[in-house]
């Protein structure tokens, strides 16, 4: 018997100065049903190369400063990377902020 997993869609929500980059307010990514938050940033290296560059590591982490939030909470508080995604969950990713 062979199992598939479903994929689905889930949309990054984007905050300040990373929308202006990606040219919009969202991505959407499509991912595997038991994916996990290093899944949809993977994914996210395919649909904007150019939005991944400024959020992503080499290895695929998030730069210094960058925050992401799964379900309304900060990613470092639950799995951290391995936080998994489910369908209509709530994902933003928020740039390091300054000022003074």
């Amino acid at each position: 018997m062979v199992i598939t997993m479903s994929e689905i869609t889930t949309t990054i929500r984007l905050s300040a100065g990373l929308r202006t980059i990606a040219g919009a307010k969202a991505v959407t990514v499509g991912i595997n049903s038991k994916a996990a938050v290093r899944d949809l940033l993977h994914g996210l290296r395919t649909v904007n190369p150019s939005l991944a560059k400024h959020i992503l590591t080499p290895d695929g982490g998030l730069v210094d400063g960058m925050m992401m939030l799964v379900r309304g909470q900060h990613i470092d508080f639950q799995q951290g990377l391995d936080t998994l995604i489910g369908p209509g969950d709530d994902v933003m990713i928020i740039p390091p902020l300054s000022g003074g």
